[in-house]
């Protein structure tokens, strides 16, 4: 079964930190329905022409606009065409061992489409994404733009699917691990229930001191700096920071970002 899928992105709101883990799907007498968005803790207000300079997001979803630290609404078009790319084909436009490798292929911003399951997707899909994907903001298009693209209009309603295809993605995406696992939704999950508003600021507050680097992440080194300060020896301090990498650093990227 296939679900066409619209995300709607109100007027005057910026997400941030749009990826599969924040989408939930919404269940009618037993179909799948509407698509909603959760966690706006990275979300925003804009003005009409207003920017935002601040470095935020998710490596594998983030836009080029944003790591250059200038950006708006469009970085959740961007986005949302990684999400699409992935469900098409189950792997990620933009891969690598670290965050940092992750967002310096991001930076180039040069999507490929060499995939062999490319061959058995449409033309439509393929153009949309590649307007979702343009690397200039003001030539990516919007969100009302895409609700009314032709491969969206003429997909919405179809209930006839090549099986071959889907199985194809399917197996694609039971290989993507990423950041979309079970362990770490569960942990993000717990960490959202038992912790108040004030107390996820005051945690983004300590995490953005010790991001020296300012990249969205804190790396082992930045974090044995961290526990230094609170009169640790180096020696105590590296012992605790291995204890926490091993717990929490769930991608084995050696580095760890606000979400987990």
């Amino acid at each position: 079964m296939l679900i066409a899928t619209k995300i709607i992105l109100f007027t005057g709101y910026i997400s941030r930190d749009l990826k599969p883990e924040n989408l939930v799907l919404e269940e009618e007498e037993n179909i799948l329905s509407n698509i909603k968005i959760i966690d706006f803790g990275t979300s925003k207000i804009l003005n009409p022409n207003e920017t935002i300079k601040e470095l935020t997001g998710t490596a594998y979803y983030i836009a080029p606009e944003v790591i250059g630290n200038n950006y708006n609404y469009k970085c959740d078009i961007w986005s949302c065409g990684v999400i699409m790319f992935v469900l098409l084909t189950g792997t990620i436009p933009f891969a690598g061992k670290s965050n940092e490798e992750i967002m310096k292929k991001v930076k180039i911003g040069i999507v490929k489409y060499n995939n062999p399951i490319w061959n058995k997707i449409s033309n439509d899909a393929k153009d949309l994404l590649k307007l979702m994907l343009a690397y200039n903001p003001s030539k990516r298009i919007t969100a009302e733009e895409a609700l009314n693209s032709i491969w969206i209009v003429k997909h919405s309603h179809k209930f006839d699917y090549n099986f071959e295809n889907l199985s194809l993605s399917l197996n694609n995406l039971r290989t993507f691990r990423a950041h979309i696992n079970f362990q770490r939704a569960a942990l993000s999950f717990i960490a959202k229930k038992f912790t108040s508003k004030d107390e996820e600021k005051r945690l983004r507050d300590v995490f953005t001191r010790l991001d020296s680097n300012n990249d969205g992440q804190l790396s082992r080194d930045e974090l044995i700096e961290g526990f230094k300060l609170t009169n640790s020896d180096e020696e105590a301090a590296i012992r605790r920071v291995d204890r926490i990498m091993k717990n929490i650093d769930l991608n084995k990227n050696n580095s760890i970002d606000y979400n987990g």
